[in-house]
């Protein structure tokens, strides 16, 4: 039977170097996202982001769609791949094989071995199947197998993915699959008949589901059904209504036995047909996928993060659990007050009472127009020439002069007490409230306050021999001096007042001062616990919010010249087909196998420094 994948692996040139153009303004600005996350992972330290951002943007330069199995040991995995791929490619048993990750292509014949240490090694075919079927079983030394065969019915640009068992203990079985879901377009999450609910596979496809990944169940080994003890209709709706309370919302459904291909209530072509579409969709779907891969890398960051804070948090979670929240937050309140009072007390009285009576002083409008021009008639009537009338001429002279003098005097009494001292005697009763002062002569002296000088300041600021000028310099120059006379005035009558306050003041802030430092020693434990935890969410919350305005960025970043996005060879070793080291490839220690990103190729050599 010619196998339903076969249909779809004629491409066009491009699409056989699994090449992306990516001339698109979504393909710029998701490399763009990727060069400047992949930055800041990089200046932060975090080393495993960075390698993930890296596997994405070669996954994005290859254009190649991943499709991960999943599920747990002995579910039929690996059988189903290669049912799939119509060839005998993976182990296959009643026993759990596939320890590590193994990727299939469609190419060129060799199977690649890549340890936890040392380069990969690279066996050219025909090797040894049964070899190669024993590093897919050592999850020990070995990290992932890669086979490249002719014999896969894959298009180009297309990886199926093996998985180890979610259920396996071993951490590094756990990395292996997590490795392949984050590369991952699609995943097919297969359970056998026995093992289907399970809240392990519940939590595991919810958190598949909410990074945004594209799932499929398929429930294998159906040939173990009984319908005698329940119906089959039955048991698919128990099993969907089981996934949809979980809050599982997988694209597909799909019941299979590689056993009994022709049961009834196999779905393994409608499977075929499924993924077969998914497949002549990839292009669409890709870029995507890439940017949902990049949002679980960034929220496994901050989780990281979180994770880490807490771990310093044992001892203030410690101190701190013998409280109610709402008792925590009365706490913070409550010390938050006292620290703000405290620092009031602590600050420098005389410049905050100054800087106070100040800010009344320069916001005092005094000289308005209809004062300047009041002036300007008193200044007027002073000069030497000014005469009034023809008969009696001194009297109704000097009686003009003293009503301009009386009319300027009282305007002016009028703008102080308006502009200044009010504003004063309100400052006065709330500075020694506000600090709690009590008694003195402030609240008798705010009541009776004026900044008004004595009449005389008419005259002392007149200049002998001036006149008003046609331009009023001479009036505006006069008035500015009233103003400024005033100003003193108001200065040197508080500062007796002031002296009294700050005494007080200080008697008083000694004393409460020492309460508050007193009380707040009680708390401090708790306080400094609180401190801690508030500071870490802080940290946490500023890390989300780096991380999320990188995601929405659409900034277009220089793409075209970063090392990034630019194919280099890897070194591997090469294997002939009898087990022989290859002299002529291995002459230098390496040998051009698959492209990878500069970045990747320069840490790795590196690494081997």
């Amino acid at each position: 039977m010619q196998d339903v994948l076969t249909s779809i692996v004629i491409h066009t040139a491009a699409e056989s170097k699994g090449e992306v153009k990516g001339g698109s303004m979504q393909s710029v600005i998701l490399k763009s996202r990727l060069l400047r996350l992949y930055d800041h992972f990089a200046a932060e330290g975090d080393a495993a982001s960075a390698r993930k951002v890296r596997q994405l943007a070669e996954k994005l330069v290859r254009g190649e769609f991943g499709v991960a199995f999943c599920g747990h040991f002995s579910a039929g995995k690996s059988r189903m791949i290669n049912r799939l791929l119509g060839a005998m490619l993976l182990p296959s048993s009643p026993i759990p094989t596939s320890a590590n990750l193994v990727y299939v292509r469609h190419g060129e014949e060799y199977a690649e071995a890549r340890f936890r240490e040392g380069r990969p090694r690279r066996y050219l075919a025909p090797y040894d199947y049964d070899l190669v079927k024993s590093f897919c079983r050592d999850g020990t030394a070995i990290e992932s197998i890669e086979i490249s065969t002719a014999a896969a019915s894959l298009p180009a640009g297309v990886v199926l993915m093996d998985t180890p068992g979610i259920d396996s203990t071993d951490a590094a079985h756990r990395l292996a699959t997590e490795e392949a879901i984050h590369l991952a377009d699609l995943i097919f999450y297969v359970m056998d008949y026995n093992h289907v609910q399970s809240e392990e596979s519940f939590l595991f496809t919810k958190s598949l589901t909410e990074a945004g990944k594209r799932v499929a169940l398929v429930i294998n080994q159906i040939d173990k059904h009984r319908e005698e003890e329940l119906s089959f209709a039955a048991f698919a709706a128990g099993v969907k209504d089981a996934f949809a309370a979980w809050g599982v919302a997988p694209e597909a459904v799909f019941f299979t036995s590689m056993k009994d291909e022709a049961h009834a209530h196999s779905d393994f072509k409608a499977m075929q047909a499924f993924l077969r579409d998914a497949l002549e969709n990839r292009a669409a779907a890709l870029e995507e996928s890439i940017a949902r891969s990049l949002e679980k890398i960034c929220a496994d960051a901050v989780s990281r993060e979180e994770k880490a804070e807490e771990k310093g948090l044992a001892d203030a979670r410690r101190v701190l659990e013998p409280l109610s929240v709402a008792e925590r937050d009365a706490l913070w309140a409550g010390s938050r007050a006292l620290e703000q009072e405290a620092q009031s007390l602590r600050e420098d009285g005389r410049a905050a009472f100054n800087e106070g009576i100040e800010k009344i002083l320069a916001n005092a409008y005094m000289m308005p127009y209809e004062v300047r021009e009041l002036a300007r008639l008193y200044l007027e009537a002073s000069s030497p020439g000014f005469k009034v009338g023809f008969f009696g001429r001194g009297k109704k002279t000097a009686a003009e002069r003293a009503a301009r003098r009386e009319r300027l005097w009282q305007a002016l009494a009028e703008k102080v007490r308006l502009q200044v001292d009010w504003h004063i005697a309100t400052y006065l009763k709330d500075f020694a409230r506000d600090r709690h002062i009590e008694g003195g002569a402030a609240a008798a002296f705010a009541e009776n306050f004026t900044a008004l000088p004595e009449e005389d300041v008419l005259e002392k600021n007149q200049k002998e021999g001036a006149s008003t000028s046609y331009d009023g310099s001479y009036v505006l120059n006069y008035t500015a001096a009233l103003e400024k006379a005033v100003k003193e005035c108001a200065r040197s009558r508080l500062a007796a007042v002031g002296d009294d306050l700050l005494s007080r003041m200080e008697e008083r802030n000694g004393v409460r001062l020492a309460a508050i430092e007193a009380e707040l020693s009680g708390m401090a434990e708790e306080v400094a616990a609180l401190f801690a935890v508030r500071q870490a969410k802080k940290r946490v919350q500023a890390k989300r919010e780096a991380l999320a305005k990188l995601l929405a960025s659409e900034e277009r970043a220089d793409t075209a010249n970063a090392s990034l996005f630019t194919l280099v060879p890897q070194a591997v070793e090469i294997v002939e087909g009898d087990g022989t080291p290859s002299a002529a490839d291995n002459a230098a220690g390496r040998a051009v196998q698959k492209d990878a990103p500069a970045e990747a190729a320069s840490l790795a050599a590196e690494a081997e420094e």
